[in-house]
């Protein structure tokens, strides 16, 4: 991964403008100014692989509406969210090179 940053949504959104996308991307879904929704429909039109992870019920037609987007529950165990995120690069990994000659 590229670089991490602990930011609310705006201080995010800031952040995004002065440096290159991030691979992957673990986004608590409460953050201090709102919901991460219009953060995470941000990165993933920038192609970065998006895990939300939250104490609180993620609503099911936001994760329906962008399989790209991954919900881990609170408490999780980092390692968990490493091979998740791991698994995530993988997979889209793997497509790209089907599509290859």
């Amino acid at each position: 991964m590229r670089w991490w940053a602990r930011a609310a949504a705006f201080g995010a959104f800031r952040l995004l403008e002065s440096v290159e996308a991030p691979t992957a991307a673990i986004l608590d879904f409460n953050l201090s100014d709102g919901e991460v929704t219009p953060l995470a429909e941000h990165l993933l039109a920038r192609s970065v692989h998006v895990i939300l992870h939250s104490g609180v019920a993620i609503p099911t037609d936001l994760l329906a509406s962008h399989g790209a987007m991954m919900f881990c529950a609170k408490p999780t165990d980092c390692r968990k969210l490493v091979l998740t995120v791991r698994q995530m690069i993988d997979a889209r990994t793997a497509n790209a090179h089907e599509g290859s000659p």
